[in-house]
């Protein structure tokens, strides 16, 4: 239906229409998990955005790359994109995309490995979130906070700030968004070698599994290697199923990737899919 609305769009040459939706269309790709055919449409929509002069829609479409860049571990590239957004969010009162560019700047620090940046960016949105509360937001700050904070090994801190978001999150009825927040309750508990808590949540999300979906998560594969860490601490005959499971919806997905310098970026570069693929080889070597 978008690309039908898109071609009307360009029939008619409505180019602010024509923006919009392939915005709408890279979030679809994105979601897909085909991140390389997603950045196509998001600069596709930010090259129009700043040929219109609709700054909006241009900051939008930096938010959208960032998070694009950032699945594929191009994370140079994601940083500058967050960072353009931001500047621009900022030059003209944009609140709701400046909020969005420092979650994804939080997310993005976290996975480069710099928890204190990220820690830094997840408390500027909370303190943009004091001057007007918006329960989606902070929602993914609690999140990110909790994710900085176990990367910093502040454990009891983070298994707090993961409580709250998730209390959020099943109140809005975000039970794929609560997930990724029960993976870090359950990341932050093995940590802490409490691992018949840890378990407790593992349960929950395979659970979900079952008969949902990980739509909408910054990072699914890292919830199936939380998952896949936790059953193998706990000795759980399922650990290697999840594992399994986890390596070939990652190959699938890197199958999908055309051109091998991205492929190998997604494979390597992301923390998460590079230590699945270690996991798997050292499975097959025992």
């Amino acid at each position: 239906y978008y690309e039908q609305t898109l071609d009307i769009h360009r029939e008619t040459g409505n180019r602010r229409g024509e923006c919009l939706v392939l915005g709408n269309v890279g979030g679809v790709a994105a979601a897909l998990g085909a991140h390389v055919e997603a950045i196509s449409y998001h600069e596709q929509s930010r090259v129009i955005a700043r040929e219109i002069g609709n700054r909006y829609y241009e900051a939008n479409a930096l938010i959208n790359l960032g998070g694009d860049h950032s699945c594929l571990g191009r994370y140079d590239d994601a940083r500058d994109a967050y960072q353009s957004s931001l500047c621009i969010c900022r030059q003209i009162s944009y609140r709701g995309g400046e909020l969005w560019a420092l979650v994804g700047l939080s997310v993005l620090f976290h996975r480069m490995g710099d928890d204190e940046s990220a820690l830094d960016h997840s408390q500027q949105v909370q303190s943009l979130l004091q001057e007007a509360s918006n329960p989606l937001f902070q929602g993914y700050a609690s999140t990110c906070l909790g994710h900085a904070l176990v990367g910093l090994n502040r454990l009891p801190e983070a298994i707090a700030a993961y409580q709250q978001a998730l209390e959020l999150r099943r109140e809005m009825g975000q039970s794929n968004l609560a997930i990724e927040t029960l993976a870090g309750l359950a990341r932050a508990f093995l940590a802490q070698r409490d691992l018949s808590q840890a378990q407790a949540y593992v349960e929950e999300i395979l659970a979900h599994l079952e008969t949902g979906t990980l739509e909408g998560t910054s990072g699914p594969f890292q919830i199936y290697l939380t998952c896949y860490r936790v059953l193998r601490a706990n000795q759980d005959a399922r650990a290697g199923q999840v594992l399994t499971e986890s390596h070939d919806l990652l190959q699938a997905q890197a199958r999908g990737i055309a051109g091998e310098e991205l492929r190998r970026s997604f494979l390597e570069n992301v923390t998460a899919n590079r230590e699945i693929v270690a996991a798997m080889a050292d499975m097959f070597a025992q």
